[in-house]
């Protein structure tokens, strides 16, 4: 595996914990943290099939939909936590909604490479 694979799978385990504990502060339950966790791991499994071959036969077909079920649930859960996403008392509105906004361009900046691998891999194996 290549250092930059090795990277993204460190920054995107990272987030995701991060991720987990800032949803369970904004009060979401276990289930919505599972899922989010399992959408997650369905895109770590997509880079490591990307570069292990026996990863992406394991999974086969069934990788494409896992990966459309990841984005879904990425983008579902999304809206969640910007709903439930508390302002900053200390912050203006405008500077909130640049908050929000830069969090939404963070998400799909880190996503994206994931959710594009976790594409080609599953359409490869389709």
């Amino acid at each position: 595996m290549t250092w930059y694979l090795s990277l993204y799978l460190t920054v995107i385990s990272m987030l995701s914990i991060a991720s987990s504990i800032e949803e369970r502060k904004l009060g979401f339950g276990w289930f919505h943290i599972l899922l989010s966790l399992i959408s997650i791991l369905i895109v770590v499994v997509a880079v490591l099939a990307h570069t292990n071959d026996e990863i992406a036969l394991l999974f086969g077909k069934w990788l494409l939909p896992f990966v459309i079920a990841s984005v879904c649930w990425g983008l579902y859960g999304g809206m969640l936590n910007l709903k439930k996403m508390k302002t900053l008392k200390d912050l203006t509105k405008s500077e909130n909604t640049a908050v929000l906004k830069l969090s939404i361009i963070i998400s799909i900046l880190v996503l994206l490479p994931g959710y594009t691998i976790g594409f080609i891999i599953g359409l490869r194996l389709w």
